[in-house]
């Protein structure tokens, strides 16, 4: 029953996640979806995440990171030992790219 009212979330946002994708552009999109996927990510320029995502420069993914923070797409927090990570803001965003 849980499962059920989840998929019929989803099943509501993917018209705007859609249009979201349509509206940037396809490194942006992946860069987010790999975000998402991640849940948090401390090293978005790290050698290991680009490759696992196939994302190309760090400079690349720094242009994309600014421009999803830009338009608060992911923010950037601190865990309680003090180091920043990305996450995706809107978790229903993130659990539907999760299950994509």
């Amino acid at each position: 029953m849980i499962n059920q009212a989840i998929m019929e979330i989803y099943e509501g946002y993917k018209l705007s996640f859609i249009a979201l994708g349509n509206s940037m552009t396809k490194y942006q999109w992946r860069l987010l979806s790999a975000v998402a996927i991640e849940g948090k990510v401390y090293q978005p320029t790290g050698k290991e995440f680009i490759s696992k995502f196939q994302l190309g420069t760090s400079a690349s993914v720094l242009r994309a990171l600014n421009y999803l923070t830009e338009r608060e797409l992911a923010y950037q927090y601190s865990d309680d030992k003090e180091k920043n990570f990305y996450e995706i803001y809107d978790i229903v965003l993130m659990r539907w790219l999760q299950k994509k």
